[in-house]
């Protein structure tokens, strides 16, 4: 791979990190209650029902809401909405730093958290099925998981 698509990707990952930083943030807005945040406005918040599904019948909880009270979606007493934010700002900084300095360590790294990431990604995908609604945010944040896990992946193993 040449120095200079090295960087592409490098500065690409980093964008698209970023970008999960800041879905991540306002997911956990939104879960906090800070309802201005909703992107999808009225009661349905960041969220688009799924009507193909079923009824998903919240007893007038809004899409979001409906997602975030799901007992599914705590792992180890914290909500997915409250890790999501440090999990992308420790992405983040091994973002920088690779992109900075270019060190595989930093790399590697990396990659071992987008695998994380991506090995959750269908579990999160089932909260929303059960929820009957996809949440905006989350969605961003998974796409970001699993293009970067393949970029990582790619630039490990042919850089």
């Amino acid at each position: 791979m040449t120095a200079q698509r090295a960087a592409r990707i490098r500065i690409v990952v980093l964008m698209l990190t970023l970008i999960g930083l800041v879905a991540a943030a306002l997911a956990y807005l939104v879960y906090s209650g800070n309802e201005g945040y909703c992107i999808a406005g009225g009661e349905g918040g960041a969220s688009i029902p799924v009507e193909v599904i079923g009824s998903g019948g919240g007893g007038g909880l809004s899409g979001c809401e409906l997602l975030y009270s799901l007992p599914q979606a705590r792992i180890l007493g914290f909500h997915l909405s409250e890790l999501a934010p440090p999990y992308f700002a420790v992405l983040t900084v091994l973002a920088v730093l690779w992109a900075l300095r270019g060190d595989r360590v930093f790399l590697a790294a990396l990659l071992g958290g987008y695998v994380v990431g991506a090995a959750l990604v269908p579990y999160l995908v089932y909260l929303e099925y059960i929820a009957r609604t996809i949440c905006l945010y989350c969605t961003v944040m998974h796409a970001v998981i699993l293009v970067n896990t393949g970029l990582t992946a790619y630039t490990l193993y042919r850089g």
